[in-house]
């Protein structure tokens, strides 16, 4: 969180002029068995540092946080929409269906990039093949050979 705090993807996400107020908080641990104190550190950022940082993880590949931010939008769009026709749902069944989403969307988010890695896979088999045999996978057909 702190490298994406320093970052330009920050900026770039809210926008140049954008300003908020980040608060580090320090709280003194209650002393533990062997009589010593020690403190811990947490940073306390508004949601909307937070939601860009979770679709900035996202986008880059962090399967957890696409799988939450997802979950998180639906859940957003659907208490809009809920408000909108009139729905109403306990907390308690907003919880239980965000919950079940958030597993639905981890089994097919798992699914699709394993498709992708199993792809990967192949494509890399069939290039290493390839170069055992001497052949350049990526060489442009037709075009000469650089000399070693």
């Amino acid at each position: 969180m702190s490298d994406f705090l320093r970052s330009n993807a920050l900026k770039s996400l809210l926008g140049e002029g954008y300003t908020s107020t980040i608060f580090e908080r320090e709280e003194i641990e209650i002393e533990s068995e062997l009589g010593s104190r020690g403190q811990s550190r947490f940073l306390s950022v508004p949601p909307e540092i937070a939601s860009a940082y979770w679709l900035w993880q996202a986008h880059r590949g962090n399967k957890a946080a696409l799988t939450m931010s997802m979950g998180l939008i639906t859940e957003s769009l659907e208490r809009r929409f809920d408000e909108a026709f009139g729905v109403t749902r306990t907390e308690t069944e907003r919880n239980e269906l965000l919950s079940q989403r958030v597993q639905q969307l981890e089994r097919d988010i798992r699914e699709a990039f394993w498709v992708d890695d199993e792809a990967r896979i192949e494509r890399d088999y069939y290039e290493l093949l390839l170069r055992e045999n001497g052949i350049d996978p990526w060489r442009i057909p037709g075009a000469e050979e650089e000399p070693s």
